[in-house]
């Protein structure tokens, strides 16, 4: 089976501008991820899908190849399996995409580890789903979240649950976006991650961090660094 690794990799940022090739740790974080997923050697290939030129230099010289990002899908707008889609359909028109499954990993992804990636690729066998991701638990309980009423009042979301322990509430988990496993067809025919015939794998509260705001940043660096020395 042939594992192929796409990495969406746009070149505007609004929170944080430049994400995907702001130096993290003294390098380019895309430059630092694509060099992690070439250290695995598990990868048939490498590919940086993106709009920016100067992100397009950075992945090359780090040992990817480039798929050209349509100018439509490099907004703020843009959801990930369309950007999948678009570059999975271009890598269909000049390679034999069977017996291939096509990962996603995102440029921001200095945490990802090789023993995830098998264990997702073990479970995607297993259970012949169209996607298999990574997720955490919640470390509150959404059972028990609010919203903000007109007067700065909380406004229980579940008010049923108003007097229940957070330990007798249902787990919930969200997203980690460490990677998303799936086959060709299921990116191309933009099928649906969490609401579609997906799996995921629970990892723990620190195996990554996702970085929205600038302390974001600042702290993955540091558990980064620690990662290091360890």
């Amino acid at each position: 089976m042939k594992l192929i690794a796409i990495i969406p990799a746009r070149g505007g940022s609004k929170r944080i501008p430049k994400k995907n090739i702001k130096k993290f740790c003294g390098q380019p974080i895309l430059e630092l991820t694509i060099h992690r997923l070439l250290g695995f050697e598990i990868f048939d290939q490498i590919f940086v899908s993106s709009d920016d030129d100067e992100v397009k230099t950075i992945a090359r010289q780090a040992g990817a190849d480039v798929i050209n990002r349509p100018v439509d899908l490099a907004d703020d707008f843009a959801t990930t399996v369309e950007v999948m889609s678009s570059a999975v359909r271009d890598l269909s028109l000049n390679q034999n995409l069977d017996n291939t499954l096509v990962c996603c990993v995102y440029p921001v992804s200095p945490f990802i580890t090789k023993n995830r990636l098998e264990a997702g690729l073990t479970l995607l066998d297993k259970e012949k789903v169209d996607y298999v991701f990574t997720a955490k638990a919640n470390i509150g309980s959404i059972y028990r979240s609010f919203s903000r009423g007109p007067n700065n009042e909380p406004l229980l979301l579940y008010p049923e649950n108003s007097e229940s322990r957070t330990q007798d509430l249902p787990e919930n988990f969200f997203d980690a976006a460490l990677f998303y496993l799936g086959a060709p067809n299921a990116w191309i025919a933009e099928k649906p991650i969490l609401t579609g015939n997906s799996r995921f794998i629970e990892i723990g509260k620190y195996e990554t961090i996702d970085v929205d705001e600038i302390e974001d940043w600042n702290f993955a660096q540091e558990i980064y660094k620690l990662r290091m020395k360890s």
